[in-house]
């Protein structure tokens, strides 16, 4: 049976559980507030490092700043030194016109998040030929196609580039692609 409180008794406890809410809630914005100053790192402690004379910094990604643009990638430009890349684009080639890809896979999302700002639209397609519901198109539109492959390789026909390398190198040789059109290796 539930004992018969006064209202005395009630506000105390009302005042009591209120005060405790009041304590863990200002606890957690102190504790907050210390976690953030303890783990923000300030540019100055972040990795940084040049190259080409082109300063790019540790966060997460690899980013540096060109044409006034922030582009991030997931390898520093020393480490794609040893992807041949075999092409004469340049990011103008893809300035404000549609841009194609062939085979969805983390290489072009890593394209895609340092070309989005510049080209008129991307999206999926078909090389030639297709069982797919996507356009078809060939090497008269700009289009990059993916190709899962034993030897790392980038080349290019027309406006077709074509990016091969073994599934676990695609991201790595993507971001030399990219480089290369930025000119900055």
């Amino acid at each position: 049976m539930k004992e018969i409180q006064t209202a005395e008794k009630r506000r105390k406890k009302e005042s009591r559980n209120k005060l405790i809410v009041g304590l863990i809630l200002i606890a957690l914005m102190v504790f907050s507030t210390v976690g953030y100053a303890l783990y923000y790192r300030s540019d100055e402690e972040q990795e940084t490092e040049k190259y080409n004379g082109l300063s790019f910094v540790k966060n997460g990604f690899w980013q540096t700043n060109i044409y006034e643009n922030k582009f991030s990638f997931s390898f520093h430009p020393k480490e794609t030194e040893n992807v041949e890349v075999n092409i004469n684009k340049r990011l103008s080639d893809y300035a404000n016109k549609p841009l194609y890809f062939v085979n969805n896979n983390a290489g072009l999302q890593e394209i895609a998040r340092n070309l989005e700002k510049f080209v008129l639209r991307m999206q999926m397609a078909c090389y030639e030929s297709c069982e797919e519901e996507l356009p078809i198109k060939n090497c008269t539109d700009n289009l990059i196609i993916f190709e899962e492959s034993v030897k790392v390789e980038i080349s290019e026909k027309d406006n077709c580039v074509f990016i091969k390398a073994p599934d676990s190198e695609i991201v790595r040789v993507s971001d030399a692609f990219v480089y290369r059109l930025l000119g900055i290796r």
